[in-house]
Order: C-alpha cells, then structure tokens, then sequence
C-alpha cells in the first residue's frame, strides 16, 4: 500500500442537482467550504459589475437558474483562500508533468460539468462527484496523462490551481459537521475498492478470452 500520511481523502457525492462547481471546489480544498448560497453570490456580484460596466443589455451567465457556475465564480471564490487559477491549452497540463513543474490541483471542465483531480501526499486522486463508492479514486503516475488526455479528448478544458492552502488537520471543527454527501473516505477503502476493480476487470478479460478461445475452436480445412 502506497504511503499516505492523512489517512482519509474528503469526498462530496453529486445527487440529482447541478451543484458540481461546488464540490470541485471543496474536494479540490478537501474541505466543506462553499455552499450554493455562496457561490450564487459571488455570481450574482459579478453579474452586476459586468453591468456596471457593459450595461443592463449584456448577457451575465455567471449562475444559471440551475445553479451551474462558469469559472469565473469558481476563480473568485478560490481567491478567497489565496489560489490562483489559470486555463491550460490542450496537452498543456501533461507538459507541465512532463517537465516536472509542480502541479497539485487540476480542474475539468464540459458544457455541464465540473470536477477536479488533487495531489495529496505524492498520490493523484480523482475526485469527481459523479465516481462511485466509495468516491476518490487513485490515479497512478503512469496512468495520469492518459487520464488527462481522455478528459481532453471527449470535450473537457482543464484549469491549473496554484497555490493551494494547507490541508486542514482531518480533526479540525471544518469536518464537524458534514453532510449526507460530504465524507472523509478511508484510504484503505479506497485501496480495497482499487484492488477489487482491478480484480474484476482481470476476470472480465479472461472471460472474454475463453469466450474467443471456445470461438476457434473447431475444425479447420
């Protein structure tokens, strides 16, 4: 079992809403930070200084009516704890690996989805709301271009978070109070949950593999 020191990897679990610009933002933080109501108003703020500036005859899509936000909420709101955040070009990010600069946190983004990958002790997880129990899954260095590569290649933007705050203690008062799909997910279930897909998927192939083996059999003139 790889080395991980916290023990326990925060998780938020999408449901049937748009909500998923808030959990990137608290699974990319690994905390329960922002809430809907927040993130509506630093996109409603926005909305009126483009007013301001553009005129009431300007579209502002900072927060559509089913909660969805752009990345200049998400932007905004991670200024709150020092990051920064800046858009990448395609191939961009796996450049960046490539050439060992420090990168600890990506966000993806599609027309309607948002997510976000953290380092967190030298291990990449994926964090995307919509990932099965038990929710964080470990991407390995090998594996981490490919992963950004399919992201890109279906449609996804990605984003480059810099300067993210210290991890909170995991006995700090932030998780004291966490929701139905809010979570601190054991490391060792994570682990488990790696090791059974890896175990499944192995069982898949050599099923397929006798199911072509038996295919061929027969006579042959």
């Amino acid at each position: 079992m790889e080395h991980f020191n916290r023990k326990v990897v925060y998780f938020e679990k999408q449901s049937n809403d748009r909500l998923c610009g808030v959990h990137c933002l608290n699974s990319l933080l690994q905390a329960p930070y922002f809430d809907p109501v927040t993130l509506s108003e630093i996109g409603l703020r926005l909305d009126e200084m483009e007013r301001q500036l553009l005129g009431n005859n300007a579209e502002h899509a900072n927060v559509d009516d089913d909660g969805n936000y752009n990345i200049q909420v998400l932007t905004e709101a991670l200024k709150v704890y020092g990051c920064e955040v800046r858009p990448l070009k395609p191939r961009e990010a796996i450049s960046l690996l490539e050439k060992h600069e420090k990168v600890e946190g990506l966000i993806f983004n599609s027309s309607t989805h948002w997510y976000s990958i953290r380092k967190i002790d030298n291990i990449w997880f994926n964090l995307n709301s919509t990932n099965s129990y038990p929710g964080p899954e470990i991407i390995s260095d090998f594996y981490l271009s490919a992963f950004i590569q399919g992201a890109e290649d279906i449609g996804y933007t990605n984003f480059l978070v810099t300067k993210l705050p210290r991890l909170p203690d995991i006995n700090s008062q932030v998780y004291s109070n966490l929701q139905p799909y809010q979570r601190l997910v054991k490391y060792e279930d994570i682990i488990k949950a790696r090791d059974a897909k890896k175990i499944k998927k192995g069982e898949e192939k050599k099923e397929e593999d006798d199911k072509k083996f038996k295919a061929f059999q027969g006579k042959g003139y």
